[in-house]
């Protein structure tokens, strides 16, 4: 009889030390997927030294496409660009270069300061968006995002999608 309840309690034993140690196959593949989100966040880096053109402006339901083929027809050689390097947002709105600083904040939180911009009188403006519209947008940017190779600054209501040239 000692045998069978020392058997039976190491057996008891066993399978609580087993359920304690195993995780559940719903929770595992949260796990697994978590890591794996956390693996493909993007940092900044991806984001700086490189020039990007916004090509949408997203407002609500509605979405501007920006027709960069028509703006170079136009005569607007690179509208509505912008590189971040270390200190600096830089880029030309249409016709106006401008430079910022921009500070970072947690969970792609950015923030862009005052523009400072060269100041030539446009023969005329884009459609879709105006130049002095653009800067306004990029000092209230408030968070940044890259998804699918597209970088997206957000403001309140509206978002720049900006890619990279082909």
């Amino acid at each position: 009889m000692k045998n069978f309840l020392m058997v039976t309690m190491l057996l008891v034993f066993t399978c609580i030390l087993a359920a304690c140690t195993s995780v559940p196959p719903a929770v595992e593949d949260d796990y697994y997927e978590n890591v794996s989100q956390l693996n493909s966040i993007v940092q900044f880096d991806d984001v700086m030294d490189k020039d990007w053109f916004l090509t949408e402006r997203r407002t609500g339901s509605e979405t501007i496409a920006i027709d960069r083929d028509r703006l170079a027809t136009d005569g607007f050689a690179e509208p509505f660009s912008l590189r971040f390097d270390a200190e600096l947002v830089s880029g030309a709105g249409a016709p106006n270069s401008y430079r910022a600083p921009y500070t970072l904040g947690d969970n792609q939180g950015i923030s862009i300061g005052l523009i400072a911009g060269t100041l030539m009188a446009p023969i005329f403006e884009p459609d879709g968006l105006k130049e002095h519209e653009y800067f306004a947008l990029l000092q209230d940017v408030t968070r940044w995002n890259l998804a699918e190779g597209k970088l997206e600054l957000y403001t309140g209501e509206t978002v720049l999608v900006f890619t990279l040239p082909e």
